[in-house]
């Protein structure tokens, strides 16, 4: 084909292109505007006959509390050391997935727990199920060991 051809054709599909799609296509001027009919809903009716007593109001008076002299110094003078509490470790895990599962098998059975990283080692997850005090470990330490399917656990002081 010659440059002539190849032009006359590109011109012709270019001026086909052009009328198809200007001016064949509908023009705004004379298409009709788009009316849509919003009918009214009725609005919600609530029904006080199902209410067995009238709705008393809420008491918004409150009574004065009593703060006690030299609450501030004595909020001043507590220490990290007054907030003793033990954990029993109970798995080490090198998946967070079987960490968790346990610690859900802990909190169902009614004991608090947590999953923490290992300092050394942030691959393992180790389980503590965390006490007050050593005797509570101990009272509770075969119950907690059947429900972790162990034999001995490890008691450490919690460092928040």
């Amino acid at each position: 084909m010659t440059n002539e051809r190849l032009t006359g054709i590109l011109f012709s599909v270019a001026l086909l292109l052009f009328i198809l799609l200007y001016v064949l296509s509908p023009q705004p001027k004379y298409s009709k505007p788009l009316v849509i009919d919003i009918p009214d809903i009725a609005q919600p009716v609530f029904d006080t006959s199902l209410i067995p007593e009238p709705v008393k109001d809420i008491d918004s008076s409150f009574e004065a509390l009593e703060i006690p002299q030299g609450i501030g110094e004595k909020a001043a003078a507590i220490k990290m050391d007054d907030f003793k509490m033990y954990l029993y470790r109970i798995g080490i895990f090198t998946s967070f997935d079987k960490a968790s599962e346990l610690l859900i098998k802990i909190n169902d059975n009614g004991y608090m727990g947590e999953v923490k990283a290992l300092e050394n080692d942030k691959n393992k997850h180790a389980v503590y199920v965390i006490f007050f005090t050593e005797e509570e470990i101990k009272n509770n330490k075969s119950k907690i060991n059947k429900i972790a399917g162990i034999e001995t656990g490890v008691i450490t002081p919690w460092m928040p």
